[in-house]
């Protein structure tokens, strides 16, 4: 995962920083998301929203 943040990075498709800093934290977030899905009783709706979330987010790495 770092080398491709790396690639995006040196690209301008994301903002920079440090790939490794930014690869821990979105590591981070997909297990936060999968937690909660497994914890939820509606999996479904939780599935949903946790892809949408984690879609936001990527999303808001890009630089344009």
């Amino acid at each position: 995962m770092v080398q491709a943040l790396r690639g995006l990075i040196d690209e301008g498709v994301i903002r920079s920083g440090s790939a490794d800093v930014l690869a821990s934290i979105l590591l981070g977030a997909l297990i936060e998301a999968a937690r909660a899905v497994a914890r939820a009783r509606d999996k479904h709706a939780a599935m949903v929203d946790a892809r949408a979330t984690v879609a936001r987010l990527f999303a808001s790495l890009r630089t344009a």
